[in-house]
């Protein structure tokens, strides 16, 4: 529904690779609920200075023992297709069923934020992640 509703809007030009990503999402995939999960990581939620660099993470009321796909989703909606293999180097071992994982949570999480932030008037918050669904749905992303 968001998506025809995102279409509809303009806020995304085609639902199909986002469709596409869906039925390629691992079916039944394995959990791992024994790490510490901010759980609403996104864009609002973290603070970077004047030069870009983060320097804190905020609303941890959604702070729970999950899968590390919830937060890992982060590095897909923030950051550009061209830095992910340097933060997954930094960040150490994942595994591709969790990277993709992490993906899908990242496109259904921008588009909620998307349809929303439309839904109530913030312009800015609506472009950011228009932005990051745009910058996920590249063919280098």
């Amino acid at each position: 529904e968001r998506l025809d509703v995102a279409v509809d809007r303009g806020l995304l030009a085609d639902r199909a690779p986002i469709d596409a990503e869906l039925r390629d999402a691992p079916a039944e995939p394995t959990l791992d609920t024994t790490v510490l999960a901010h759980g609403d990581l996104h864009a609002r939620n973290v603070i970077v200075d004047g030069t870009g660099r983060l320097t804190g993470v905020i609303d941890w009321g959604d702070c729970h023992r999950g899968d590390p796909a919830v937060d890992l989703a982060m590095a897909h909606a923030f950051l550009p297709p061209a830095a992910h293999e340097v933060f997954r180097r930094e960040y150490g071992a994942i595994s591709e069923e969790r990277w993709a994982l992490a993906r899908v949570r990242a496109l259904t999480v921008s588009l909620t934020i998307a349809v929303y932030a439309d839904d109530v008037g913030r312009k800015a918050q609506c472009a950011e992640a228009c932005w990051a669904l745009q910058n996920m749905l590249t063919p280098d992303g």
